[in-house]
């Protein structure tokens, strides 16, 4: 009687713990690591502020803000 085992560091073998593939980086140093690097910090920053990508929140903060503008603009243009 023979036993078989599965070869050791076969690629289909490889998940991470949550079932999905693993994520290929960039070599450290080059410009694609730098993006990826800056655009991961710009996501952390926004989450902290609680905006999590393009929602209903950041568009309605995006026309607060941008209709408070134009109405004081509008005001100082009319004032004087």
């Amino acid at each position: 009687m023979q036993v078989m085992s599965p070869a050791m560091g076969s690629s289909g073998s490889k998940k991470t713990r949550k079932g999905k593939s693993r994520q290929h980086l960039a070599k450290v140093g080059t410009p694609a690591e730098q993006n990826h690097t800056r655009q991961a910090a710009e996501r952390d920053v926004m989450g902290n502020f609680g905006v999590r990508g393009k929602g209903w929140a950041f568009w309605t903060a995006l026309v607060v803000i941008v209709g408070i503008v134009a109405f004081s603009l509008l005001g100082w243009i009319l004032w004087f």
